[in-house]
């Protein structure tokens, strides 16, 4: 295994005809440039029929969505090839991270955390700000997953 596991993993989450996705694509093209060596990268891909795995549904609201996960969250879920961690993997696990462009609140009637968008716009700029000012390991696992233990 050749990854560096200990960096950010950074998730696009897109929708299959969305235009504002369409218009996304060459700033997610220079997210991914500017990123390079500082986080890994992942785009998923939603349709009518596709929808994002229930471990990040709730930070795919609207669209085009972006986050910053923690790397031992997301290894927790996923293998560095991205298929299910098959021995690490629950349904009923939250990935820990961060939505972009969005005000993270506690609805008291519903018990859960709902996100409100945060009206600046979606650029790589502004992107790769933010990501420069988040200190993973506040809201990542304190943990890694046993399935990549040694890697981190």
């Amino acid at each position: 295994m050749t990854d560096n596991l200990n960096l950010p993993v950074v998730i696009y989450i897109s929708k299959v005809g969305c235009p504002a996705c369409v218009g996304f694509e060459k700033e997610w093209s220079e997210i991914k440039r500017q990123l390079s060596g500082k986080a890994r990268t992942v785009k998923f891909v939603c349709d009518s029929n596709l929808y994002p795995p229930p471990c990040i549904g709730k930070y795919a609201g609207w669209f085009p969505s972006l986050i910053c996960a923690g790397p031992k969250s997301y290894y927790r879920i996923y293998t560095p090839t991205d298929q299910v961690n098959q021995r690490d993997y629950s349904p009923d696990y939250e990935l820990k991270a961060k939505k972009f462009n969005a005000v993270e609140e506690f609805d008291r009637t519903t018990k859960q955390t709902k996100f409100t968008f945060a009206g600046r716009p979606n650029s790589a700029q502004n992107f790769v700000a933010w990501f420069s000012r988040l200190n993973v390991a506040d809201f990542d696992e304190s943990t890694p997953p046993s399935s990549y233990a040694n890697y981190f």
